[in-house]
């Protein structure tokens, strides 16, 4: 919960100062996706843990896992419109600081169009990867819970985990290269082309979160019931990785 408050804070801060600077321009995408975070980070984790996350699941409410399955289906979403705004907002960056560079163009627009497809393709199989959706988290109902005959769930919660997240490490890494040949070509003293650059790889940071979400995704134990336990360190470098994305994009913005 310290975690995910703290770092929360500091992303509004962020935001705010960034808003507060610019006054006058267009509110960015960095705005939408501390919207997006906020909607996330309501029911996930600071919600979760008074029903039950972080403790094992036979230590918990009755209504433990049918909490955590609630909260982490809409925590994804969020998640997932987070990273895809911050992205975006990125991308825009880059687009403001070197289209005078024509060549520079293909790549934003080929991470952009990758990035898109990226998000819609996690929100639609979030969406839809029960039938009916609500299965998801009904299944666990302690009160009424749906019989495996009444509703079919046929994705591989690991393998969407694992899908999810390479993609994502894997545009951070192209996201970060891109303006550095650029950057090389600006008619400008090697002590601020360091500087310059020095800006931009800020987002080394965040890449670095989601690697170790990544890592303790591998390492984590999804298909066992004791889910409570099992998703702590998951669900706080998610939260993590999507309040610090915000706190850099808005401070190298």
């Amino acid at each position: 919960m310290a975690a995910s408050i703290v770092t929360w804070a500091l992303a509004v801060i962020a935001v705010s100062l960034r808003i507060v600077y610019t006054v006058c321009e267009p509110l960015e995408s960095t705005s939408a996706s501390m919207l997006a975070l906020q909607d996330g980070t309501k029911c996930f984790p600071p919600p979760a843990v008074s029903r039950g996350l972080g403790r094992h699941v036979w230590a918990g409410p009755p209504d433990a896992r049918y909490a955590w399955a609630i909260g982490l289906f809409i925590a994804e979403l969020g998640y997932f419109v987070t990273i895809t705004c911050v992205k975006f907002s990125i991308l825009a960056f880059y687009w403001r600081a070197f289209r005078v560079m024509r060549s520079v163009l293909i790549p934003i627009y080929t991470l952009a169009l990758i990035v898109a497809c990226w998000a819609i393709a996690v929100i639609l199989v979030t969406i839809f990867q029960c039938r009916p959706t609500s299965a998801w988290w009904n299944r666990f109902n302690p009160s009424h819970p749906l019989q495996p005959d009444q509703y079919d769930c046929t994705v591989d919660s690991v393998k969407f985990f694992y899908g999810n997240a390479i993609p994502t490490i894997v545009t951070d890494v192209l996201m970060l290269a891109l303006p550095l040949p650029y950057i090389a070509q600006l008619q400008l003293p090697r002590g601020q082309k360091w500087g310059l650059a020095g800006i931009f790889l800020v987002g080394i940071f965040v890449t670095v979160i989601s690697i170790v979400r990544f890592h303790y995704l591998i390492e984590g134990n999804l298909t066992s019931p004791d889910i409570t336990w099992n998703f702590v360190n998951i669900a706080l470098w998610s939260v993590l990785e999507g309040n610090l994305a915000i706190f850099c994009d808005a401070s190298s913005n």
